[in-house]
């Protein structure tokens, strides 16, 4: 059991580094979206990012199931809810955490920002390889801070050991 559980680390670490790989992929195509550039090779190369996302999700869905075996399935609390995020995230290093709460935000912001300029008529193609690129990037490191909190954990934290 032991060797099992030392490979699903050793994989989840490296499923965690072809992640980030892909946050600065699509975070190498936003920059040259806000410069101005656009290509179709461009938001192709964008749009198989944007589906390459699906099977880190998948396997971070996995490591979330293991890291928080111990809490309650259907709890509508705001308590349990924090608690559940600290021990989902808890081997994760902090520049990680913060990385993916700022790209988060930043895809939220832009599109609001995009819905707001463009609300009656249809944005640009650069716009929307701009929402495309920002909204891979989020959704890459989502599943690298799970899965390198999963691999950076010896055992799951109970809900009784969290202090909130």
């Amino acid at each position: 059991m032991t060797t099992l559980n030392g490979i699903l680390k050793t994989t989840a670490r490296g499923l965690s580094s072809v992640a980030l790989a892909g946050c600065a992929l699509s975070l190498c195509v936003h920059l040259l979206s806000l410069v101005g550039f656009y290509s179709k090779a461009v938001l192709d190369f964008q749009i198989c990012l944007c589906l390459g996302v699906f099977p880190f999700g998948l396997t971070a869905i996995l490591a979330q199931k293991a890291l928080l075996s111990a809490f309650p399935t259907f709890a509508f609390s705001s308590r349990v809810a924090r608690a559940s995020r600290v021990a989902l995230l808890a081997g994760t290093p902090i520049w990680l955490k913060n990385a993916a709460d700022a790209l988060t935000a930043y895809a939220v912001a832009l599109f609001v920002l995009f819905a707001i300029r463009n609300f009656p008529n249809m944005g640009t193609k650069l716009d929307e390889l701009r929402l495309f690129s920002a909204y891979a990037a989020a959704f890459y490191t989502a599943p690298a801070a799970i899965l390198t909190s999963y691999a950076n954990t010896e055992r799951s934290l109970r809900p009784d050991e969290i202090e909130l």
